[in-house]
Formats: C-alpha cells, sequence, structure tokens
C-alpha cells in the first residue's frame, strides 16, 4: 500500500509539499495546514483521511536577570537588568514587563527607563535595609514567559570613609 498526501495552508494547496511530514522551517505559529491522505494498493484509492491543526505560538524563554548596581546602597538608583535576553522559538520580537516589590509590598511609586519601561528606580526611594525584587516576563505579543527574580538588600550606611585629623597637643 503506497500513500498519497495533499497538504493546505490556511485553506491554499501546497502542490510542492507531497511527503508525510512538513518541514519545521516551513511552519510557523497561528498557521492552519490539513493533509488528505489517500491510500492505494496498486489497483485503486482507498478512502481518504483528513487532518488538520493549527500551528499555536510557544512563549519564550525566561531570560537571565539581576539588580545593579552590586552592592546597593541607600540612595542608589536600582536597575533591573537583562543579562542574557530570551529566545522566542517562534522568531517574534521580545520586550519586557519589569514589576518591583519592596519589603513584601508591591512596589505601585515612581520608576523610570533605562532600557525597558519600568526598569529603574529612583534612588530617593531606596532606604537602608530594604529587600527589593525586582521580577521581568519577556513577551512575544502572544504569550509571557515565566517570571523571574532578582532580590537585593540594600546596605544602610553607603561606602563611608573615615579620617581623623590632629590638631595638636593636649597637656
Amino acid at each position: 500500500v503506497s500513500y498519497s498526501y495533499v497538504w493546505s495552508l490556511d485553506g491554499t494547496a501546497q502542490p510542492g509539499e507531497v511527503d508525510a511530514q512538513i518541514d519545521a522551517s516551513d511552519i510557523s505559529w497561528d498557521q492552519s495546514w490539513s493533509v488528505v491522505v489517500t491510500p492505494n494498493d496498486g489497483t485503486q484509492d482507498g478512502p481518504a483521511a483528513t487532518a488538520e491543526v493549527l500551528i499555536g505560538n510557544t512563549p519564550p524563554g525566561v531570560p537571565i536577570i539581576g539588580l545593579e548596581p552590586t552592592p546597593a546602597y541607600e540612595g542608589d538608583d536600582l536597575h533591573c537588568v537583562v543579562q542574557s535576553a530570551s529566545f522566542d522559538p517562534d522568531g517574534q520580537g521580545l520586550s519586557y514587563s519589569v514589576n518591583w516589590n519592596v519589603e513584601g509590598t508591591p512596589w505601585s511609586g515612581a520608576t523610570s527607563t533605562t532600557t525597558w519601561p519600568g526598569d529603574t528606580v529612583p534612588g530617593s526611594n531606596v532606604m537602608g535595609a530594604d529587600v527589593w525584587i525586582c521580577t521581568i516576563e519577556a513577551e512575544d505579543g502572544v504569550d509571557y514567559s515565566e517570571p523571574v527574580e532578582a532580590t537585593t538588600t540594600i546596605e544602610a550606611n553607603g561606602p563611608w570613609v573615615s579620617a581623623s585629623a590632629g590638631y595638636g597637643t593636649v597637656c
């Protein structure tokens, strides 16, 4: 028994596709592929069977992130940095959503943009001994990656330099 294959992409026949499989490089998300398979015993065709599939979106992978500066001191701007970008298996462009948490509470105060919207907290909001968490998700226009976090505890007193000076001798 041999089989013939008639493939269609979004309802349009694909005459160049005659094998049992479609090459992965010919497929992208949000496409509808169907195939009609007809068996033949060498004398006549048997009943055809049809299968159809909608190619779904694959969410992007997680980025690797960090917080700068390290260590962070009271009054420093905190910058959530994408150290290694996400990969999108579907080849879609990516953006990142950034959320902050301080001392267990979502941060709703001021942020600014260094690279991605909301990736920086102004130093005027950064107090000693606070624990800050930055959460980032990659987004491909359809789906989000799993969220990833970076955490830092703020140093309370900054980098102090001590010095002493002698002004003479008391007798």
